[in-house]
């Protein structure tokens, strides 16, 4: 389940990015996913190893994830979030005891999807430090896993997460709305 929550996310992100994950969910979870985000979405991604298509079902409550390799649904429950916080939504997936996603917002094509990961760096002092100019008690696991690269923790701030969302726009990826 993780690698296919991923695969969304590591089409937004340049090749190696280090996530950020939380203590909690941002906002209030809805029962499901408001009717203007439900409907059928498209990505194609070029990397060095060709083209990469997702496709993305969001349905009343519950989203399918489509890629050249596997489909995945997920019904929004207890560890699948869609979340709201004033005018702005979420996606959130509780792995282990904490919480990874990404802003979600409609746009006149589709949805624009911003991940909550950072591009990699050798200095976990400095990331650390950057994290820390908008959440508390941000600490690193590093992975041994030199894909995923390290973990960075802390936890939740809304308005925060607003500040360091604008700050890190420049990482989004859009999603076609496809006609039907």
């Amino acid at each position: 389940m993780k690698a296919i929550f991923y695969t969304l996310v590591l089409g937004i992100v340049l090749s190696s990015c280090q996530s950020v994950k939380f203590n909690r969910y941002p906002g209030e979870a809805l029962p499901e996913f408001p009717e203007n985000f439900r409907g059928k979405y498209t990505s194609i991604n070029k990397n060095t190893f060709g083209t990469d298509t997702v496709s993305v079902w969001i349905a009343t409550n519950a989203y399918t994830i489509f890629n050249a390799k596997e489909t995945t649904i997920d019904f929004l429950d207890s560890l699948h979030v869609f979340s709201k916080y004033q005018k702005n939504y979420f996606l959130f997936v509780k792995e282990n005891e904490y919480w990874s996603g990404f802003a979600v917002a409609r746009t006149k094509k589709g949805m624009e999807i911003i991940p909550f990961a950072i591009p990699a760096s050798s200095d976990s002092v400095k990331v650390k430090k950057s994290l820390s100019k908008y959440f508390t008690n941000v600490f690193c696991i590093p992975s041994t896993n030199k894909i995923e690269g390290e973990t960075y923790f802390a936890d939740m701030n809304e308005k925060s997460l607003l500040k360091y969302i604008r700050k890190n726009k420049r990482y989004k990826m859009n999603l076609i709305q496809d006609k039907e």
